[in-house]
């Protein structure tokens, strides 16, 4: 037999069978939900800040436009026209294509043991937030509770976080569930865990709207224009890690997905457009709410002091004798990274009416955004397993291939769960995320 007699066998057998999803919203939902994770709350955000507010906007759009919704597009062609996971697509293309698709399929499977360790820390304050109001425990200094849940004390001592574990193991078990069927619980889980979140940052960003202050990081987030950072290289790096990051592109996800669409009946450009819109427009929504919160957080610490914040000449003399206290305040517009989710934004809930409620709205919106980015990633793992020869040769029970990727994605995770997980983390994101996905897209 020969070698495309061989191949034509081997998509067709791996074609038979496959289970398609139950209608085409539910593959929009489900690579809307992949796309839409918690970098669009505080990485997307802290960028805009980072980087002179508007001005970032242009390298994002223009990167969004001509690089990323390209290889998105690509991705959905090759999945649905090959209808199998990315190694596979690129090998069924080329058998020396097939070292791309294996690197985006590991490479995202890797992303997750970190994480679902960011999870499990949204877990464990979703969890605290059950408790009446004096005895949640973010309430009183939300700096040191965060230091203490992810075991970032600068001291090394080789502690693990026992409480970080034990969320982590349930985080797994979600993945699991919403994975161990296939498409079909999939389909089912993002008609609830896409819809919902964005209704819950309209609420918060509704309710944000009427602190005072929030007009405040408004300006700050989006509306301030510093045209000289358009100079700076790493206005474009940035814009160019957040298009891949976000989109989920290069992670073998979109092809995953796209395999179990129709050969015939699908809208690919359509797909493309209704995906990459929505993650934009998402994490536009993402930073509204934060910054609006963090603009109140600034307005009370100038009140506080009893300095006008919209007075120059109060201001300068604020600086002069208190400077600690006046950065301090402009701190708050300073967060990046964890700090706006962990840190920054769980202050402001406390000075709110009910910050129980507040909170488990706000940190359920995040597990529900980061768990359809975590098994979507895992997803690609075992689309890749039952593809290869084994998969198609044994053909194994999709719960079986499930539970054997969970387990070892927690065992993976497990490093992470020492005091120097932080660290460990911010160097593997490093390496896979800024640099990785980079190289596995210009491949």
């Amino acid at each position: 037999m020969s070698g495309n007699d061989l191949e034509a066998e081997i998509q067709e057998e791996r074609e038979k069978g496959r289970k398609k999803w139950d209608h085409p919203i539910s593959f929009i939902l489900a690579a809307v939900g992949s796309a839409v994770g918690l970098g669009n709350v505080w990485r997307f955000p802290y960028l805009v800040s980072k980087f002179g507010g508007a001005p970032f906007l242009i390298p994002y759009f223009l990167i969004l436009f001509f690089v990323g919704m390209p290889i998105l597009g690509v991705e959905l062609c090759i999945g649905t026209f090959f209808q199998a996971g990315d190694a596979d697509a690129f090998g069924s293309m080329n058998p020396r294509l097939r070292g791309i698709g294996l690197a985006s399929v590991f490479a995202g499977y890797a992303i997750t043991f970190y994480y679902c360790i960011i999870l499990a820390w949204a877990f464990v304050y979703f969890g605290e937030s059950f408790q009446a109001t004096s005895n949640i425990p973010w309430l009183e200094n939300t700096g040191e509770y965060f230091s203490e849940v992810s075991m970032s004390t600068g001291n090394i001592t080789g502690a693990f976080n026992w409480r970080t574990f034990v969320c982590l193991i349930a985080v797994w078990v979600i993945i699991f569930l919403c994975l161990f069927k296939g498409v079909k619980t999939t389909g089912w889980v993002v008609k609830f865990t896409v819809p919902l979140p964005l209704l819950i940052l309209l609420i918060l960003i509704i309710r944000a709207a009427f602190l005072d202050g929030s007009k405040d990081g408004i300006m700050a987030y989006l509306i301030k224009w510093d045209s000289e950072v358009l100079s700076d290289p790493f206005i474009w790096s940035g814009a160019i890690g957040q298009v891949f990051f976000s989109l989920g592109i290069c992670m073998g996800v979109m092809t995953t997905y796209s395999s179990h669409n129709s050969k015939t009946k699908t809208n690919v450009a359509a797909s493309e457009k209704a995906i990459s819109l929505s993650d934009t427009g998402i994490a536009l929504l993402g930073g509204f709410a934060i910054y609006e919160m963090l603009g109140s957080m600034r307005a009370k610490c100038y009140n506080a002091a009893g300095v006008d914040r919209y007075n120059e000449t109060a201001v300068l003399e604020f600086n002069a004798t208190d400077p600690d206290k006046r950065k301090q305040c402009e701190s708050y517009l300073d967060q990046k990274s964890f700090g706006l989710a962990f840190i920054a934004y769980p202050e402001g809930l406390g000075t709110l009416e009910a910050p129980q409620f507040w909170g488990i709205v706000f940190f359920g919106c995040l597990l529900m955004l980061g768990i359809d980015s975590a098994f979507s990633l895992c997803e690609c793992m075992i689309t890749f397993l039952k593809d290869c020869w084994i998969g198609l040769r044994y053909r194994p029970k999709t719960w079986i291939i499930t539970i054997i990727c969970t387990v070892v994605g927690l065992l993976a995770g497990l490093p992470y769960c020492f005091d120097s997980g932080l660290m460990t983390l911010d160097i593997v994101d490093n390496y896979i995320n800024n640099w990785g996905m980079i190289l596995i897209g210009t491949l």
